[in-house]
């Protein structure tokens, strides 16, 4: 861990407790952005193989980003602070994780219900069921962990893990549970976050985000052109259409990007300057433009596409850290759910955006919020 991060999240604990509570929002808004932003230019990197490739180079994310706001959120070592942390969770009673694409799920032939009825890797080792006649599968994404559900299993419903709470626990107020001050400092990050990440990835204002970037006008690799999916168009037209507008793409280059796009959503097909990127844009709707219109084919500047990929770093951070304790996933859960500032609640904001995101983001946005909701 770089000793600046430390430094960093120390310093906006100290800002956050100097300033009075109507302004602290406002004040530590403006620096974790920064943050955020300046993580995401300094740590993306662009690579083909053969395809074109966006992605962030994820130990440098830990050090300048994730670092910072762990140490912001619980004022000590992140290590220590996540102990203590757990140390106020009880076992949930439902698992209800959700699965992502290829992970291994697990189910009992003696005691599921039905054959839908499937346990993920941790409570599958600490269940009954792993010395009974089990069926290993692979997930193709969506559904979830049906330990704890009685209705699922004829016996062996839950795992150690998700054994019943006590009746003492039972209906607690699990916010009162966190000491004042991290429950306050939670708030207001989970709050700067959830607003950065939902924005940035549902409706990106790239004139705003890029105020305060070093961007330089005459940059030739400043921007790129973004090719999306739809239910209408054949890979054979997707591909003529790339070969045609792209220099330089072969017929298997094409199909390459096309099958990123089926697969992914959305693929980066050029980084140029603007003007060249737009024109590549222009060119693939012209020549995918039928009875049911163009692909849509988009022109944005690089830095929003690393602001993007580090709101779904985040995503995954707060996802993981809420799964570590039922505290701050209660917490979590009002701010996805809540109107805030007059606006309409995050969840809220991601259902209506579903028209312009992608299939990658619906995987990681939709999971890693409704998980914890």
């Amino acid at each position: 861990m770089e000793a600046n991060s430390a430094a960093k999240g120390l310093e906006w604990r100290r800002t956050f407790e100097q300033t009075c509570s109507e302004y602290r929002e406002v004040v530590l808004r403006k620096a974790i952005v920064s943050c955020l932003k300046n993580g995401a230019i300094k740590s993306y990197t662009i690579t083909r193989d053969p395809v074109l490739v966006i992605s962030l180079k994820d130990d440098l994310v830990q050090q300048i980003v994730i670092d910072a706001i762990e140490w912001f959120l619980f004022a000590e070592e992140p290590v220590q602070g996540r102990l203590k942390l757990s140390e106020l969770s009880n076992p949930p009673t439902l698992c209800g994780r959700v699965f992502k694409n290829s992970e291994p799920t697990y189910s009992c032939r003696d005691c599921a219900v039905d054959d839908t009825c499937v346990l993920c890797m941790a409570c599958f080792g600490k269940s009954i069921h792993k010395d009974h006649n089990y069926r290993l599968s692979t997930s193709s994404g969506g559904g979830c962990c049906d330990c704890g559900d009685e209705e699922a299993w004829r016996q062996g419903a839950s795992c150690e893990l998700h054994s019943a709470k006590s009746e003492d626990s039972a209906g607690e107020d699990l916010l009162q549970k966190l000491p004042e001050d991290l429950s306050k400092r939670a708030n207001c990050l989970f709050t700067i976050l959830l607003d950065f990440c939902v924005q940035v990835v549902c409706d990106p204002k790239e004139e705003e985000l890029l105020t305060d970037l070093p961007t330089n006008p005459d940059d030739q690799n400043s921007h790129v052109t973004m090719l999306y999916n739809d239910e209408s168009h054949n890979f054979p037209g997707v591909i003529s259409a790339l070969q045609k507008s792209v220099h330089g793409c072969t017929a298997k280059l094409g199909n390459d990007f096309a099958t990123v796009v089926d697969r992914e959503g959305r693929s980066s097909i050029y980084i140029g300057s603007l003007q060249v990127c737009t024109k590549v844009a222009t060119s693939v709707e012209q020549y995918t433009d039928g009875d049911t219109g163009p692909l849509r084919c988009e022109t944005t500047h690089i830095y929003t596409v690393a602001c993007q990929l580090i709101a779904f770093r985040i995503m995954k951070w707060l996802g993981d850290l809420t799964e570590e304790s039922d505290c701050l996933r209660r917490l979590h859960s009002i701010l996805c759910t809540t109107s805030n500032h007059g606006q309409l609640s995050h969840l809220t904001r991601v259902f209506r955006a579903d028209g312009k995101l992608w299939k990658g983001t619906v995987d990681i946005v939709f999971l890693d919020l409704w998980r914890t909701v």
